[in-house]
């Protein structure tokens, strides 16, 4: 795949407002016009749960969980209730995560003619890893002239 066109893709990604960063972005020309992409995503947690409130709608997700929180027994065994209401949630933007995934493949082979394979995975958290890292090494630094 030619330089251009990766970026291309890239930028798509970048001006996503689900997308924090892509990381290791690759692309290869399996044939003649066929072509392969992957990179690793962060994900805007902020903006995977907007759009799954939007969704199944705000009030009613509220209301679910309340419900099952306000189910749970008085004499303090209701732990199982508030984990349930947090589990069902939390399938719930897993679910979206999946969903934007979908999304975000299809608009890139709607970009590119001939772009087949797209693989995108969730960053594994060397994103954060390495930015925790340069602030680390930022502060650490006497400022210079010194």
């Amino acid at each position: 795949m030619d330089p251009e066109t990766h970026g291309r893709i890239v930028c798509h990604l970048q001006a996503d407002p689900v997308v924090l960063q892509v990381i290791d972005p690759k692309s290869e020309e399996m044939g003649d016009g066929v072509y392969r992409f992957k990179a690793e995503i962060q994900w805007s947690g902020d903006a995977i749960v907007r759009r799954y409130l939007q969704k199944h709608g705000r009030m009613g997700v509220y209301e679910q969980m309340r419900r099952l929180v306000q189910e749970a027994p008085a004499d303090g065994a209701g732990d199982n209730h508030t984990d349930e209401a947090m589990m069902s949630f939390g399938r719930g933007v897993i679910r979206t995560v999946g969903e934007e995934i979908d999304r975000l493949e299809g608009e890139l082979k709607a970009l590119v003619p001939g772009l087949v394979y797209v693989d995108l995975e969730t960053d594994k958290g060397r994103a954060e890893k390495a930015m925790a890292f340069a602030a680390t090494a930022a502060t650490a630094s006497p400022p210079a002239g010194h």
